[in-house]
């Protein structure tokens, strides 16, 4: 049953006082195109930023990495594209169907894009965020589940719900705000990581409180440490133990599921009979993905390719090892060919307490970049929380 003050639309309950429209009556959509890349001058001098289908990714777009010159934009099917409107991924298998971003220069786009202007009724900002709020919706909506790609007369019919203008304003300006805080937070992170790479560099040539250093084939390094190989430094175990499907990972469950994907915890299991039951803490080594990961505590050990890297205790900290690793840099050689480039390295060693303390300094930094992220995290819960509420009509806003 509705609630009182609302109504019943094919995208979901709204507040009786609010518009169901679509797209098409109130926005300009607009198309891209690609200049002939064989075509020096079509791209050159760079002229007019030209946006791919990766843009999309950023969620305010205030400049460009692409251009084209203003003979290509004549020559192509490109436009260009006012600011103060919305880019829309029109394609693509992965994310980038769906997702939209805001356009804050003038700019042009390939094919893969549409950018989406709004007349006087509607606010871009708002707009925007329920385009984002929308996005499971918009990224199914083309009319055939065998079709992977929207089109601009498919953009055009999406339909959208329309409040007052002023509350439309103050909705985009509640959830601006959290974004500015998640956006902040993000900048902190970025800045952390950049601050442990210098500080790794320091680590790994000077260590602590030494004034001698020597030449060695990995470069300048404290003259008391060593350099040994990799083969005596770890152990390999069998990267199979446990492994599982990706089809078998579960959202929930006794026991998290360690692999080489991006996550640091892939999908939970209950299989208590796979476990990894050798010696903690291990380092975990992506032969596709290059991606490390340390691990202190019980794990089932995921999809092919991961391999589970277990430290000799008598000669390497644990933690300091994988920092070690990290230190590294791995070339992409493509598809399972990385691990064997890693047992090519030859690795700085300090003394045992020596190691502790270096790790212990890029431990605090680490600690520091999980508290923020943990802190972008629970703000990408609260604007969760309130697009649903607001964009919904849930709670409405007073307009002074």
């Amino acid at each position: 049953m509705v609630q009182s003050g609302f109504q019943k639309t094919k995208i979901g309950v709204y507040p009786i006082d609010w518009n169901l429209s679509r797209i098409g009556n109130h926005c300009n959509v607009l198309g891209g195109g690609t200049p002939n890349s064989k075509i020096y001058e079509y791209y050159h001098p760079l002229e007019i930023p030209w946006l791919k289908s990766g843009d999309v990714n950023i969620k305010k777009i205030e400049s460009a990495t692409n251009y084209i010159s203003k003979l290509g934009l004549k020559n192509s099917s490109a436009k260009l594209l006012p600011r103060n409107s919305i880019i829309l991924g029109l394609s693509g298998r992965g994310k980038t169907r769906g997702m939209v971003s805001l356009l804050e220069i003038e700019s042009s786009c390939n094919q893969n894009l549409a950018c989406i202007v709004p007349n006087e009724k509607l606010y871009y900002k708002f707009l925007f965020y329920f385009l984002e709020h929308k996005y499971e919706y918009i990224r199914n909506f083309t009319g055939d589940k065998s079709r992977n790609i929207l089109n601009l007369s498919l953009v055009k019919s999406i339909p959208i719900i329309i409040p007052a203008i002023m509350e439309q304003k103050k909705i985009a300006c509640i959830l601006e705000n959290v974004d500015k805080i998640t956006q902040t937070t993000r900048k902190i992170i970025r800045n952390l990581k950049e601050s442990k790479k210098g500080l790794m560099q320091r680590m790994f040539t000077e260590g602590i409180g030494h004034t001698e250093f020597k030449e060695t084939k990995v470069g300048k390094i404290p003259k008391e440490w060593e350099i040994v190989n990799f083969n005596n430094s770890i152990i390999k175990a069998k990267y199979k133990i446990g492994s599982l499907k990706t089809t078998e990972y579960q959202p929930m469950g006794n026991f998290p599921i360690i692999d080489q994907g991006q996550e640091f915890i892939s999908g939970y299991s209950d299989r208590a009979e796979l476990l990894y039951n050798g010696d903690l803490p291990v380092v975990i080594f992506g032969d596709h993905t290059r991606i490390l990961k340390f691990i202190d505590f019980k794990f089932i050990c995921g999809a092919d390719g991961t391999k589970v890297l277990i430290p000799n205790k008598t000669l390497f900290d644990p933690h300091y090892l994988y920092y070690a690793f990290s230190n590294f840099r791995i070339k992409n050689l493509g598809y399972s060919r990385h691990y064997k480039l890693l047992k090519e390295f030859k690795i700085p060693k300090p003394p045992l307490e020596e190691q502790k303390r270096i790790s212990s300094l890029l431990g605090n930094v680490d600690n520091q970049i999980l508290n923020e992220i943990k802190i972008r995290g629970e703000f990408k819960l609260i604007k969760k929380g309130l697009m649903q509420d607001l964009l919904t009509g849930k709670i409405r806003v007073k307009i002074n």
